[in-house]
């Protein structure tokens, strides 16, 4: 019988980036819908704090969607590691 070998790269979910043309309108938008405090206006767009999580609304660069996912990396060595997965960009941190 075949055995595989299991680790664990990614021990949380940190936080995510959403594009989208009006970052701060949707950011607010979504703080009613979860009834939490509303976004900080931010450089890029718009962050929301969610569940000691960050969603970031940002500007789109091409498509509109979910288009970043900080992971927590277990192994810290392995934190800055970049890899984009059905045009998503996983960011170990």
């Amino acid at each position: 019988m075949a055995q595989s070998a299991r680790s664990t790269f990614v021990d949380d979910i940190v936080g995510v980036d959403i594009a989208t043309p009006e970052p701060a309108v949707l950011a607010a938008k979504w703080a009613t819908v979860l009834g939490i405090e509303g976004p900080e206006v931010t450089e890029d767009g718009a962050l929301l704090r969610f569940s000691e999580r960050d969603v970031h609304f940002v500007l789109p660069l091409g498509r509109q969607g979910l288009v970043g996912v900080e992971l927590h990396a277990s192994e810290r060595g392995d934190a800055g590691q970049v890899v984009e997965l059905c045009n998503t960009e996983l960011r170990l941190v």
